[in-house]
C-alpha cells in the first residue's frame, strides 16, 4: 500500500514540477514570444496584434518585422555609469551596441524597431534595402510622439500609437514590396502635414476673400 501511495505521490510531483511542463506554461504566457523582444510589461493596446500581423507577413514573405521594447538602456560605455550620467553620445553607443547584439541574433530579412523608454527614442534598423528608416521615423512615428506637457491624452497612449503606426507603416511597405497582402494588418497614418497644408490654404483664401470684401465694401460706401 505504501509503494503504491509513494508512486502516487511521485507521479503528482512530476506532474506539477515538471521543467518541460513549467516551460510550457511560461511560453503560454508570453504571447508575443516570437516578434516581441525585452521587457514585454511595456506592451499596451494596439501592439499586443503584432505576432498575428508579422506571423502572417514572415510566412507569406519570409520577412520578418520584430519590436524591441527597452526600459532602461544597457551600459557598455563608461560600465557603471547611470543613465543620467551619460553623455548623449554615449547613450547613442550603448543604444547601438545592444541593437547590434540584438540584430546578430534575428533571422534575414528583418525590420526591427527599437523603442528605448528612459531615453525616449525610437529608432529603425533593417537589411531589406527597400525601407528608409529615416523616412519611415519622420512620417509614422515622430509626427504622434506626445509633448510633455500634452493633454488629455496619456502620454503612454500616444506612445502605443505611434510604435503601432510606425510598425503598420514597415509591415504595409514590407508586403508591396513583395507583392502580397497581409489581411490583418492596418493601414498606417500618413505624416499630419497634408492635413495642415491644405488648413493653411483654406485660411489663406479666406483671409484673401476677407480682405476683398471688405475692399469692395469700402469702395460701395465712397460711392454713396
Amino acid at each position: 500500500m505504501k509503494r503504491y501511495i509513494t508512486c502516487i505521490l511521485f507521479l503528482v510531483c512530476t506532474f506539477f514540477y515538471n521543467p518541460f511542463l513549467q516551460a510550457q506554461d511560461s511560453n503560454q504566457d508570453k504571447p508575443y514570444k516570437d516578434f516581441v523582444i525585452g521587457d514585454q510589461a511595456l506592451i499596451k493596446g494596439g501592439l499586443k496584434g503584432i505576432d498575428t500581423i508579422s506571423g502572417e507577413l514572415r510566412d507569406k514573405t519570409g520577412f520578418s518585422v520584430y519590436l524591441s521594447l527597452v526600459d532602461k538602456t544597457p551600459s557598455y560605455v563608461k560600465t557603471g555609469a547611470t543613465l543620467s550620467d551619460q553623455s548623449l553620445k554615449q547613450a547613442f553607443e550603448n543604444r547601438r551596441i545592444y541593437e547590434d547584439k540584438v540584430i546578430r541574433r534575428l533571422n534575414s530579412p528583418y525590420a526591427i524597431i527599437f523603442f528605448y523608454k528612459q531615453d525616449y527614442k525610437i529608432s529603425v534598423r533593417s537589411d531589406g534595402g527597400f525601407l528608409d528608416p529615416n523616412e519611415l521615423l519622420e512620417d509614422y512615428a515622430y509626427p504622434y510622439l506626445p509633448l510633455n506637457n500634452e493633454k488629455p491624452i496619456p502620454k503612454e497612449e500616444k506612445i502605443d500609437y505611434s510604435l503601432f503606426n510606425l510598425y503598420s507603416a514597415i509591415v504595409q511597405r514590407s508586403a508591396k514590396h513583395y507583392g502580397v497582402k497581409v489581411e490583418s494588418a492596418f493601414n498606417p497614418s500618413d505624416k499630419p502635414e497634408g492635413i495642415v497644408k491644405w488648413l493653411l490654404y483654406l485660411m489663406l483664401i479666406v483671409l484673401v476673400g476677407l480682405f476683398l470684401y471688405g475692399t469692395y465694401k469700402s469702395k460701395q460706401r465712397k460711392k454713396a
